[in-house]
């Protein structure tokens, strides 16, 4: 899968990869990608609970998870809830 992260100035920064691991600013997951076809790439978040838990275990992912909802809005007014 192909990720495009954009940086603070806008600038997307282009990067090949199979697994995402995404994390708050304090290291804890709260969501990951994994692609397994070459058109098929599963998304899970942490609010999809014990699917989540079970992802990141067989992604040999073992780290505690303790999130809070948060909702942060985009420079253009979107709002988004993590």
């Amino acid at each position: 899968m192909r990720l495009e992260i954009i940086d603070a100035s806008g600038k997307p920064q282009i990067i090949q990869a199979a697994r995402v691991l995404i994390c708050t600013d304090q290291g804890t997951p709260c969501a990951a990608a994994v692609q397994h076809t070459p058109t098929g790439v599963t998304i899970v978040r942490v609010e999809d609970g014990p699917r989540f838990r079970n992802t990141l275990r067989a992604l040999g992912i073992d780290r505690t998870l303790i999130l809070h909802r948060q909702i942060i809005e985009s420079p253009g007014g979107r709002r988004f809830h993590i």
